[in-house]
């Protein structure tokens, strides 16, 4: 996938680190607000895969937020309204597995799509999850899953 020039000072400033994103892109929050749009969480450890997602996400015309970390995602989740969550699987300290179920108890109508470069995501996580797609797919198989969550009929709590 070629980078457009935005793109690619988007990933230059992801590896600077996220406080000079924040500054370029949208301060204060890393919140791509779009009118009245759907709105994804993105949560990835890997700074440029969550810049990168968000990135995309907003060129797809969602609203998005961005997490560089469990503990920071749980924190916006809880406080923000979100509409869905794009969740890596393998981060330190705690894994996406926890994250969502943590998520779940707190907004359980709220889809969470999961990303992952592990083979096997173990059964007990996997039952938190609205859908899975293995790290490496085009991202419009991402973008195609997300529109499926968010256009499913809606549950009651």
């Amino acid at each position: 996938m070629a980078l457009s020039v935005n793109s690619a000072l988007l990933v230059r400033s992801c590896n600077r680190g996220y406080t000079s994103l924040r500054a370029q892109f949208s301060p204060p929050d890393r919140g791509f607000l779009v009118d009245d749009r759907k709105t994804i969480l993105v949560i990835d450890d890997y700074e440029t895969s969550a810049a990168g997602w968000g990135l995309y996400l907003h060129n797809a015309k969602y609203s998005v937020e961005t997490a560089y970390g469990p503990e920071e995602g749980l924190q916006l989740f809880a406080i923000r309204p979100i509409d869905l969550v794009l969740l890596d699987y393998a981060m330190p300290a705690i894994d996406g597995g926890q994250v969502a179920a943590t998520m779940k108890q707190i907004k359980p109508n709220v889809p969470i799509l999961m990303l992952s470069g592990v083979p096997q995501v173990p059964e007990q996580d996997l039952a938190y999850i609205d859908a899975f797609v293995q790290k490496g797919q085009e991202p419009e198989i991402v973008l195609q899953k997300i529109e499926q969550l968010l256009n499913r009929p809606q549950q009651a709590a």
